[in-house]
């Protein structure tokens, strides 16, 4: 009898986790570590057999897009940013293992190499005519030495219940290499294009994968500390004794994926982190919902 009412506590616990409102806002970004799909040819030079990263089999696909339209059920997840994903048609296949009315918002990168690329998967509407990769933003280091378009960036444009959200998804360049500056530049561009979206939507998100933690210049560009405009706001617990994080890098816990908003929705929401599987990530997933 105690061990069922143990159980039934777990599943409780588990059940009020996940419970908030699908209404609320709820927001969801995947590192999904090299999410490929099982059609060939493949995008990049480094995703093939026998090179540092294999493609997946038919079922090896299935299985793992399966898991996280799963973990965006539980999540009850409305925008979710897809990082490190093919292309198109990896998004596709998790929106039809979620079902219902998601939307994609896709366009493909300029990252060459490795091939990756963003997404935003999302119930709510999509403004026609605002999906963007931002080719025509540059940024610069701080020293203005090094210029850098990012390649791996999507901004758009939702609608809710008559409030509009300006949402961007970016992966920027790794930190295996001398590639700070590079780093940076590509937040500068990023901030750049978020700043000329001022005043046309209602609140601004940006997320991903920023290969930098807080407190960085990367971070501290891309909130916006630098300039006139208006700051968004990090919610993660980013000083506590109990600091939120998303990788572990040589034993060490790192947040290096994030979710920056305006103040003003910051104000409703709070920040949490999901555990993947090892078939999905090596990442956690991180988000925000609407406060309880």
């Amino acid at each position: 009898m105690k061990k069922r009412a143990s159980k039934n506590k777990i599943i409780l616990t588990f059940i009020l986790l996940f419970s908030t409102d699908a209404k609320a806002l709820n927001i969801l970004s995947i590192n999904t570590e090299w999410l490929w799909d099982d059609q060939i040819p493949h995008e990049g030079r480094v995703v093939k057999p026998n090179k540092r990263v294999h493609p997946p089999t038919h079922k090896e696909f299935q299985l793992e897009t399966y898991v996280i339209a799963q973990q965006i059920k539980l999540s009850k997840a409305n925008i979710v940013a897809l990082i490190e994903i093919e292309n198109e048609n990896v998004a596709n296949t998790i929106v039809k293992h979620l079902g219902g009315h998601w939307k994609v918002a896709f366009k493909k990168g300029r990252d060459s190499y490795t091939g990756q690329d963003v997404a935003i998967l999302t119930t709510y509407d999509i403004i026609p005519y605002t999906v963007s990769n931002f080719p025509s933003y540059t940024g610069e280091s701080r020293d203005s030495t090094v210029k850098k378009t990012p390649s791996k960036v999507l901004g758009v444009a939702l609608q809710y219940e008559g409030v509009s959200y300006y949402v961007i998804a970016a992966h920027l360049i790794s930190k295996r290499g001398p590639n700070d500056e590079k780093r940076f530049a590509q937040a500068d561009a990023i901030r750049q294009a978020l700043v000329a979206s001022y005043g046309k939507y209602n609140h601004y998100i940006v997320m991903g994968d920023m290969n930098d933690t807080p407190g960085s210049n990367v971070l501290r560009r891309l909130k916006g500390e630098w300039d006139a405009h208006p700051d968004l706001i990090q919610i993660a617990d980013t000083t506590g004794m109990h600091q939120d994080y998303s990788y572990v890098y040589s034993g060490k816990k790192l947040l290096i994926d994030h979710i920056l908003m305006d103040a003003e929705l910051a104000k409703s929401l709070e920040f949490f982190t999901l555990d993947q599987l090892p078939v999905v990530s090596d990442h956690r997933a991180v988000g925000v919902r609407t406060a309880n």
